[in-house]
């Protein structure tokens, strides 16, 4: 059930919701989402128990006699929680500039545009913080340093990941689904020459045609390509724009939860909405000012983007 807004100043802008939802799914450098797949709660916050891969992995004796009862067992859960936290940004529409455009929605669409850019790098960095933070180490077993750095056209690209991919495997009894990198990291991927000489069917394979190789190269069922890039500078210095996801230094492997599934599906991270707070993925809102003679729209959500399990995922140290 959504948040009620009678008497609110607020108005929801359902239509302009919608259309940002769709943009955001076409725009292929926000992977976030893809690998923190997302899940609807009711409440803000909340303990859950979520299944140990201990217990999912322990050998049972399940024969049975007859006459006899089955085996059984109970789930042994551990405890963790999530905190949903609300994030947001505005942007006004002076009534002057609204004039300069064509129609009504244009205007309002290019308003909402940079509140909605703002809000998506934003929880863009706070999952690429988790996928590249210290919870993935080489002493816990979550990081592999490569031997050789992947700007190196003779590296060993295809075993680095396959090598990822087994070290999950034999960790939880699954195989990782994703493959994520840096959109700077492609370059390397193509001129690659082991990815080349394992493209046989042309002789100068496009960057299509690698990319698509790369899924069945890599034993994965996708390839996600993290291009986002964000201004790291200060407020009123000169601009320093860096890739989101770390450029030329991380790679990685990963499970994640199937869509609609709950929090005890094993996978790496999820994308945890408050749904009576946050409606849509980006909830869109708009109020009068008449003091400045603006209207003001916002792009908001109330998530928690939740570190689940680092066993299923592999990061990958690209540097060498």
């Amino acid at each position: 059930m959504g948040i009620g807004y009678a008497g609110a100043y607020s108005i929801p802008r359902v239509d302009l919701g919608e259309a940002f939802q769709e943009y955001m799914f076409s725009l292929e450098q926000f992977i976030g989402m893809r690998l923190f797949t997302t899940m609807d709660v009711n409440r803000k916050e909340a303990q859950f128990a979520k299944i140990t891969r201990e217990n999912q992995l322990r050998n049972e004796n399940l024969r049975r006699s007859a006459g006899s009862a089955y085996s059984r067992g109970t789930f042994e859960g551990e405890d963790d929680n999530y905190r949903c936290e609300e994030y947001g940004f505005e942007s006004p529409l002076d009534d002057s500039e609204r004039a300069l455009y064509a129609n009504d929605f244009d205007a309002e669409d290019e308003a909402t545009k940079l509140a909605f850019w703002k809000l998506m790098i934003a929880y863009e960095i706070r999952v690429s913080a988790i996928m590249e933070g210290a919870d993935f180490t080489v002493a816990n077993g979550r990081r592999t340093d490569v031997a050789i750095a992947w700007t190196a056209p003779q590296a060993d690209i295809i075993q680095d990941v396959l090598g990822a991919v087994e070290t999950v495997r034999a960790r939880v009894g699954m195989k990782p689904d994703t493959f994520w990198c840096a959109s700077s990291s492609v370059r390397d991927l193509i001129v690659n020459q082991g990815i080349r000489d394992s493209i046989v069917h042309t002789q100068r394979p496009t960057v299509a045609e690698v990319l698509g190789a790369l899924a069945s190269l890599f034993d994965v069922r996708q390839i996600v390509i993290g291009g986002q890039v964000q201004n790291t500078a200060l407020e009123g210095q000169a601009a320093v724009i860096a890739d989101v996801w770390g450029a030329r230094l991380w790679a990685g492997v990963c499970i994640t939860a199937p869509a609609g599934s709950g929090l005890r599906s094993p996978c790496v991270g999820r994308t945890i909405y408050w749904r009576d707070d946050s409606p849509s993925d980006v909830t869109v809102e708009e109020y009068r000012e008449e003091q400045v003679r603006s209207t003001i729209y916002r792009a908001r959500h109330n998530v928690d983007e939740k570190l689940m399990d680092t066993s299923y995922a592999q990061l990958l140290d690209i540097a060498g």
